[in-house]
């Protein structure tokens, strides 16, 4: 079954380029002076607060798929519609695997990585040999502050 899937993955990535498989579109717009988000088929939501004037889309990478609906004004960090309490926009850049940080802490899908530390090393699996880990696209693990995340949930202190 492990090799099925595998080769369904392989043949997705190499059938369909990545522009098919993330929305390459902008996730955020400005219209007169307010900053909306948009879903794919969805209406525009207003993100309550931002600054039109310097907001920004954090990340999109067709290379490699990075795409995950952050964005940021000079004092506030928005994942998809939602403000990303506590984060610092200033120092909110994008890693790998759907994983961000900021001068403290971890990130993943808008959320803090509980006991995470943004200051010390950070490690993320490449390979196949933690078999709960996939290590392309979100969902991948990785090592931080001695402990290790698996889709943004801790999942093991000690590492």
């Amino acid at each position: 079954m492990k090799k099925v899937m595998f080769l369904f993955f392989l043949f997705s990535i190499t059938a369909f380029p990545c522009k098919m498989l993330v929305n390459p579109g902008k996730p955020f717009i400005i219209s007169n002076n307010k900053v909306y988000y948009t879903e794919a088929g969805n209406a525009k939501m207003e993100l309550s607060g931002a600054d039109s004037a310097d907001f920004q889309t954090i990340s999109y990478s067709v290379e490699s798929c990075e795409y995950r609906d952050y964005g940021k004004d000079s004092r506030n960090v928005y994942f998809k519609n939602t403000k990303v309490e506590g984060a610092d926009a200033g120092s909110f850049i994008m890693l790998e695997q759907g994983y961000y940080k900021d001068k403290r802490y971890l990130y993943f899908y808008g959320k803090k990585l509980r006991d995470s530390d943004s200051r010390k090393e950070i490690k993320f699996i490449k390979d196949n040999k933690d078999t709960d880990c996939i290590p392309w696209g979100d969902g991948g693990c990785v090592i931080n502050n001695g402990n290790k995340y698996k889709d943004g949930k801790k999942y093991f202190k000690g590492a």
